[in-house]
């Protein structure tokens, strides 16, 4: 601690691939066509065709904590000659936090169909598309008209997909994209007010998502099944759409209190 400050920040650079991820908060098994479905081995002669970045691959990470006592009261810097009574108030707060931020979670894309499978739907192909492909679009609520959707593949992006032929896999696999980053800080204000050696009292004010930022989830992913049909036109399809799909919850506010005696 140096002048009422300490903290800590870490940094993880990871990487893990697999064959079919169990985490139990992110991973759902099934079949068919549906995004759900990307646990599932694809090909069941060819296990390797689902070998690839797991669910919960977050390749960076960032987190970091810190306490910091605010430079008021007595011994301090600011206001410290000041009454008796206002040096009590103002001395002995402290604030602490954390702050997270990490790259996305993989995803994968189908292509709606199930072209060389009847247990999962085939990848979807994509012509020379990196895996940072997509952002977040947010919807323009100053021009209602224009819509009022979130995505993360734009028109340009939506255009590159199509769908394999009878007989094919599709080229992009399983997890083949990153969705989107998550950022959160909290922030904490916290005050020990003791008034006899056995009688004191502690207020805090919580806050969660401080900036109010908000981290979104991965897009609809699944092409519709008449995409051929309708000449790679999407049209009102949802595919690439995000919506208002959160990973965590808004800005939250708590004050409490604790009566020591």
């Amino acid at each position: 601690m140096k002048k009422g400050l300490s903290f800590q920040l870490g940094y993880t650079w990871a990487l893990s691939k697999d064959s079919r991820s169990f985490d139990p908060v992110f991973t759902t098994v099934a079949t068919g066509t549906g995004q759900a479905a990307g646990n599932t081995p694809f090909d069941n002669s060819n296990r390797k065709a689902n070998y690839a970045w797991s669910d919960f691959d977050r390749r960076h990470s960032l987190l970091g904590t810190y306490v910091y006592e605010l430079p008021f009261g007595k011994g301090k810097p600011f206001g410290g000659d000041s009454p008796a009574v206002l040096n009590y108030i103002i001395s002995g707060w402290q604030i602490a936090g954390t702050l997270r931020v990490t790259s996305g979670r993989p995803f994968t894309v189908f292509s709606g169909l199930n072209t060389l499978s009847q247990t999962a739907g085939s990848f979807a192909n994509c012509s020379a598309c990196p895996r940072n492909l997509g952002s977040l679009v947010q919807g323009d609520f100053d021009n209602p008209g224009s819509g009022l959707r979130n995505w993360f593949f734009d028109a340009a992006g939506r255009n590159l997909f199509r769908q394999p032929g009878p007989g094919e896999s599709g080229n992009t696999g399983r997890n083949h994209f990153i969705g989107p980053r998550f950022t959160e800080t909290d922030i904490s204000v916290l005050r020990k007010f003791r008034f006899t050696e056995r009688l004191a009292f502690d207020l805090r004010v919580d806050v969660r998502n401080l900036t109010n930022t908000p981290n979104f989830a991965a897009p609809s992913a699944v092409l519709p099944a008449g995409l051929a049909q309708s000449g790679n036109v999407f049209g009102t399809s949802i595919f690439g759409r995000i919506n208002a799909d959160t990973t965590n919850n808004n800005r939250r506010i708590q004050f409490s209190g604790k009566l020591s005696f």
